[in-house]
């Protein structure tokens, strides 16, 4: 698969981005609407699963240890109502286990915190560019 220009985001894609920590939401939404996209930031999986009731995202980025559901259920209800929506993982407690896991589940990536600015624009714009590219864009 050809490393799309991770400086471009699609026009105006919209990214779903779920993380319990007030201080790494704010951030993550500041810095990816810098980059042009538009983003729903929530503070759980349940707040997340009731924006994907009513809106259509291009992207769901979310923590994996969260209370309540983490990112690896969110992950799993996500892909049972839409299974070409990318999701992408993010962890700053990596372990084989889940790691594993999210790949069974198809995770579109697993990334480990802290994650580096420049890599998480890249794996987000590679996720937006399949997200638009798959059939899903046509329901």
């Amino acid at each position: 698969m050809p490393k799309v220009e991770a400086s471009v985001p699609v026009d105006r894609a919209s990214l779903l981005v779920v993380d319990d920590e007030p201080a790494v939401l704010k951030v993550t939404q500041m810095l990816l609407e810098r980059r042009g996209y538009q983003v729903v930031a929530c503070h759980s999986a349940e707040e997340a699963l009731a924006w994907l009731g009513r809106a259509v995202f291009d992207v769901v980025l979310s923590d994996v240890q969260m209370p309540g559901m983490g990112g690896l259920g969110l992950l799993r209800v996500v892909h049972e109502q839409d299974a070409e929506l990318p999701v992408i993982l993010v962890t700053g407690n990596p372990t084989d286990e889940a790691e594993m896991v999210a790949k069974e589940l198809r995770a579109f990536q697993y990334l480990t915190k802290p994650v580096r600015y420049e890599r998480l624009n890249e794996v987000v714009a590679d996720a937006t560019h399949s997200s638009r590219r798959s059939s899903r864009s046509t329901k």
